[in-house]
């Protein structure tokens, strides 16, 4: 997927006061909760992920009020996807383990930092694990990766044992905003690849703040648009040039110590993806069209980030 929304750091409301909802509908929740709670590997995560999205989008049992209309649709938004195909999403993203994130530059970045080895960082939206684990295999830091997509928590907790670094990654099911005063500041978060996924970037800023003691250091992996008169698409309707950005991200008082431009990230995806959704269109032919139609979108979005947007890892320290 692309860097801009990715990974599953989704804000759902919680259930509004007064809101009635029915004993059906909880009881559909804890029948979805026993589901994602069962079964192991894979197979299973990927079985769990299309019986949670399926739940989400056609069980009778839950009314299809404004609230659950938010959730679907903060769900299709943050991965790029439209709600019809949320249940095939498991297939769509088997070839990513990143999901958009520029591992190599965040370790890079953050090893560049110096610090001491007892160095604790969080991971917010952390999607399957990438940047955690990588961090823990590489730096030895211990890692707290948060992500409200429990499917997604539970593949990096599997992926975290096969790379051997469970003993120092910790992967959390969670909503990032929620839990901001609820943690532990850590010494580095990371922040990667979504985008607005949590609002605009003063917004966002000073959510992430909560989880970074002052001196420590935020890790923002995004971008910005290479000219003012850039077309807007669809999931880019916030980009702005350099300065703009910056500007958001700094309006804290933060300050930015350090830019790695990312080139090429993006190579190869778009082929990528067309031909997973080829696979996944044949054994779907219902909804072959749609199929084709996000693959399509996926490419244009590529044709955006490569022309277009310029991806950045920036790392600011926090007053």
């Amino acid at each position: 997927m692309s860097c801009a929304r990715n990974r599953a750091a989704w804000t759902l409301p919680a259930k509004a006061p007064d809101m009635p909802l029915s004993g059906s509908y909880w009881g559909a929740i804890r029948g979805l909760k026993r589901v994602l709670t069962r079964a192991s590997g894979k197979a299973a995560i990927r079985s769990r992920i299309a019986v949670a999205l399926l739940v989400l989008c056609s069980s009778p049992a839950i009314p299809y009020s404004a609230r659950m209309r938010r959730e679907i649709d903060m769900l299709a938004y943050s991965l790029e996807i439209e709600e019809a195909l949320l249940p095939l999403l498991p297939e769509l993203l088997e070839d990513f383990w990143a999901l958009g994130a520029n591992v190599e530059t965040i370790v890079a970045a953050v090893a560049d930092l110096n610090l001491p080895p007892t160095s604790r960082v969080v991971d917010l939206g952390c999607g399957k694990g990438a940047v955690s684990i990588s961090l823990a295999r590489r730096l030895n830091f211990q890692v707290l990766g948060i992500d409200l997509f429990e499917p997604f928590v539970d593949e990096a907790r599997e992926r975290a044992i096969q790379e051997g670094v469970d003993h120092l990654c910790e992967f959390q099911h969670g909503n990032i905003v929620s839990l901001a005063n609820k943690i532990e500041p850590s010494d580095v978060a990371v922040f990667a690849a979504l985008g607005d996924t949590l609002g605009k970037r003063s917004e966002t800023m000073r959510i992430l703040r909560h989880y970074v003691r002052p001196g420590g250091y935020i890790i923002i992996d995004d971008g910005y648009q290479r000219r003012a008169d850039a077309p807007v698409i669809p999931g880019f309707e916030g980009a702005a040039m350099r300065d703009v950005a910056l500007a958001g991200w700094t309006g804290e008082g933060d300050v930015l110590v350090a830019e790695h431009i990312v080139t090429g990230a993006e190579e190869g995806q778009a082929e990528l993806i067309a031909h997973r959704a080829e696979s996944v269109a044949n054994v779907h032919p219902q909804l072959a069209d749609r199929i084709r139609k996000f693959a399509r979108e996926q490419a244009e979005e590529y044709e955006y980030l490569e022309q277009e947007f310029v991806s950045a890892t920036w790392v600011f320290r926090r007053t």
